[in-house]
């Protein structure tokens, strides 16, 4: 019996070491406001488009949470609903037809399983941080958005699709939060008043396109 031990050993270590990975995935509807009529860029960087969010919880093992991709989908989503263009930069800066360049980043993600917390609820938190500059690169306004999402533990909820419908309602918030934060970022308000302000403009003298 004692010869067999070893391998019995390993077999628990390996259990306990296990790694779950959870790609996050959610559908999202358009903005309902009226578009500022301005052309923007926007970049996402490696660390964004690929940003993944991983902690050990006993005895599950590790939990690894996908979170780029879904994001990408949120920003490609949201902002076309928001400006008149927008066009995806392989860089930090773009062309000067474009006015601004939106660089958004992940600064902090939070997932809570309902065995770590005892309440039944899959819960994410998700901190960015959003970076508007010229099409050269000069900073114009820099801010944080907040979000948060919970749903509900269930007989027919499992651990991926739990996470998920948490994260689906943070990403909503998300985006909420950060429409309204175009209007209340008073950098962001001044640059936004300005832009529209000249693009209405320039659409208004003879020659212009319709």
């Amino acid at each position: 019996m004692i010869r067999h031990w070893p391998g019995f050993l390993a077999l628990v270590l390996l259990a306990g070491c296990q790694t779950t990975v959870i790609p996050l995935d959610a559908t999202f509807p358009p903005p309902l406001i009226d578009k500022f009529p301005i052309a923007i860029g926007v970049y996402y960087t490696p660390e964004f488009a690929h940003y993944k969010h991983e902690e050990d919880i006993p005895p599950a093992g590790k939990v690894t949470v996908e979170a780029g991709l879904i994001n990408v989908h949120l920003f490609d989503r949201l902002l076309p609903g928001l400006f008149a263009e927008v066009r995806h930069l392989t860089s930090v800066t773009g062309d000067a037809t474009m006015r601004g360049v939106l660089v958004p980043e992940i600064a902090e993600m939070q997932f809570s399983l309902p065995e770590q917390s005892h309440n039944e609820l899959y819960e994410v938190w998700l901190k960015y941080k959003i970076k508007l500059q010229t099409s050269d690169g000069k900073p114009i306004a820099e801010w944080p958005i907040t979000a948060y999402g919970k749903y509900p533990t269930g007989v027919l909820v499992f651990r991926g699709g739990g996470l998920n419908k948490a994260a689906a309602v943070a990403l909503r918030d998300a985006a909420a939060s950060f429409t309204l934060s175009l209007r209340d970022v008073a950098d962001v308000q001044r640059w936004l008043e300005a832009e529209s302000t000249a693009a209405e403009s320039t659409a208004g003298k003879p020659g212009s396109a319709p």
